[in-house]
């Protein structure tokens, strides 16, 4: 069993498997690059429309509908990989200080910063809207 070039075949069965690694590291890192564009520009978007809706006062007030809109988008980008598993979690954790929810037991729990859904039925028929 020999090893090296013996001839110009060889040499370029060489040269290809070479090109073909770079090429196939340089596919992965392009697609590692992409992946992270794609997480920012999706986190920027989100926190640019948060901040619309809210109006820099920290509560969406009487944009429930809005908010509501904001976050069925946000679950999109969670449920499809736009965003990176960490700030999914984050998010999630702070949609609970603005939507109303059921506890395990069947309790309606208000919203604690908007004042449109802390009402079961005015939230039901918002939400059905």
């Amino acid at each position: 069993m020999e090893f090296g070039i013996n001839n110009l075949k060889d040499f370029a069965e060489i040269i290809s498997y070479c090109v073909t690694t770079i090429s196939l590291s340089g596919l992965w890192f392009a697609y590692i690059t992409s992946k992270k564009q794609i997480h920012f520009t999706t986190m920027e978007k989100c926190v640019s429309n948060f901040k619309k809706i809210t109006k820099l006062t920290g509560v969406p007030g009487d944009k429930s509908a809005d908010y509501i809109e904001f976050v069925s988008e946000e679950l999109f980008y969670f449920e499809n990989g736009y965003l990176p598993l960490a700030v999914s979690i984050e998010w999630i954790d702070g949609m609970i200080d603005y939507l109303p929810f059921y506890d395990k037991n069947k309790v309606f729990v208000k919203s604690n910063r908007l004042d449109s859904l802390k009402n079961q039925d005015q939230t039901i028929r918002l939400l059905r809207d």
